[in-house]
């Protein structure tokens, strides 16, 4: 929106500054309505069902999902009138600590070495069933 206000102010043409309206006319109806609404219904309901599963894991903790749960209950909030903004804002608090205790899990998990396997009982299986393989003499 910046940038159309930046055209329409340097638009020489009252056609120049009608296409700069039209397109921030558009810019505003592409970021409002239904599939918006409906982008971050599922988003939010998205991240609430991921944050639940976090608060079982040992990997993430307790934090980590308290604060996804919080942050994606409360993000719907901003389509409120008068206090939707507010609302919005004082959901980015838990989603920023989400993040960072997020990203912080998933570094460990890249760093951590992986399982030593015991491939002495994996090398006579198949990959599918597991079942021995036959031994052709």
């Amino acid at each position: 929106m910046l940038s159309l206000s930046d055209h329409y102010l340097a638009a020489s043409s009252e056609a120049d500054r009608a296409a700069a309206v039209a397109a921030g006319q558009t810019v505003l109806a592409i970021y409002k309505g239904t599939g918006f609404n409906l982008y971050i219904v599922l988003v939010s309901a998205g991240g609430v069902i991921v944050s639940a599963v976090m608060l079982r894991s040992t990997r993430f903790g307790k934090v980590a999902g308290s604060c996804g749960i919080a942050a994606n209950l409360l993000n719907p909030g901003m389509f409120l009138p008068e206090v939707g903004l507010y609302i919005g804002f004082i959901a980015l608090l838990p989603l920023l600590v989400w993040y960072v205790l997020v990203g912080r899990a998933l570094l460990r998990l890249g760093f951590a070495s992986p399982p030593a396997a015991d491939t002495s009982a994996t090398l006579n299986r198949e990959p599918v069933s597991a079942l021995p393989v036959r031994q052709v003499p």
